[in-house]
Order: C-alpha cells, then sequence, then structure tokens
C-alpha cells in the first residue's frame, strides 16, 4: 500500500482552486505495465466522509442548520461594520438558504465556501443578496458535489453597506 493525497480542481476562466478533501488518504496501489489509453476515473461523491468537508474555522460565530440567531453590525469602520458566522453543511443535503429580516439599515449578506478568506475576498465560490434599504437579504445555495458548492463549511458575511448599525436577525433553512 502507498500513501497518496486526493486533489479536487475546479477551474473557471483562468482561475482555478486547488483543494485537499482529506487531510491523508491510504490507496491501494497495484504496479501495472503503463498504456497509452487515459485512465478510467469514477466518481463516488458518497463515499465523501464527515472527516473529509471543511469545517469552521476562525473568528466566527457557528449557526446551526434550522437556527436563527440574533445579531447587531456596528458603524464604524472595517471590520466593524461586518459580522461573520459558519454552518456546517453534511452529506446529503441538497442545499441551504440564508435570509436577514429585522434589518433598520441597509446590509448586505454574503455566503461563501471553502473558507472565510473566499467571503471577505469576495472570490470565486461566493454568493450575495444586496437588496436596497432595510428590504430583506437572502441567499440559496444548491449542493452539487461534482462541483463548486460542496457539503462542509460555508461563511456568512453580514456587511453595513451603509456604514450605519443595524439588528438583524439571521435564518439558516433547508428545504
Amino acid at each position: 500500500m502507498a500513501v497518496g493525497m486526493l486533489l479536487v480542481v475546479t477551474a473557471c476562466g483562468n482561475d482555478a482552486d486547488v483543494s485537499a478533501v482529506g487531510e491523508q488518504t491510504t490507496v491501494p496501489v497495484t504496479a501495472t505495465p503503463a498504456t497509452s489509453a487515459a485512465p478510467s476515473t469514477t466518481s463516488n461523491s458518497s463515499s465523501t466522509t464527515l472527516e473529509e468537508l471543511s469545517q469552521c474555522e476562525g473568528p466566527v460565530e457557528i449557526v446551526d442548520l434550522g437556527a436563527t440567531v440574533q445579531g447587531e453590525v456596528v458603524a464604524g469602520e472595517l471590520p466593524l461594520d461586518s459580522v461573520y458566522y459558519c454552518v456546517e453543511i453534511p452529506i446529503g443535503l441538497d442545499g441551504f438558504t440564508v435570509s436577514l429580516s429585522g434589518l433598520t439599515a441597509d446590509l448586505d449578506l454574503w455566503v461563501g465556501h471553502p473558507d472565510l478568506a473566499v467571503v471577505q475576498e469576495g472570490r470565486l465560490g461566493t454568493v450575495f443578496s444586496d437588496n436596497n434599504g432595510t428590504d430583506n437579504e437572502a441567499v440559496t445555495i444548491t449542493i452539487d458535489p461534482d462541483r463548486l458548492f460542496k457539503p462542509g463549511a460555508y461563511y456568512i458575511e453580514v456587511l453595513a453597506a451603509g456604514r450605519d448599525p443595524s439588528p438583524f436577525s439571521l435564518t439558516v433553512t433547508t428545504p
């Protein structure tokens, strides 16, 4: 047996995101003569284990699926006008919705995967809602293990668009 690491590459345009699916995976290896044919690969997304999923890390508050949390964005300069949360999406879930309500100022909602930097920098893997004024905000993400939005950690940023303070209710629901 040999120890190896499984890599997943997702490319979009000129950007490529390479991430390890597992810390360490033991892979049985059998020596075979090289052939000119391309090796066949199979995709079995159901073989992913909980240990292989990205998990919430960093200065965030963890939100459970189905939960509503009360929060407040404080007026001021970055990062005071942003609040961060994280929800862990398990294997087998088809999607989820993050919503904001009860706003008294213009807040925006950003949701991204697989890490906090994706949300903070607005990179590939981020979805946002930026309705004007005190309108509710919502982001719905469909999970597809063969694409960008896989099970694992999803980071949520609530941002004061106009730099004014506002309380809010943040809810994470599933279909």
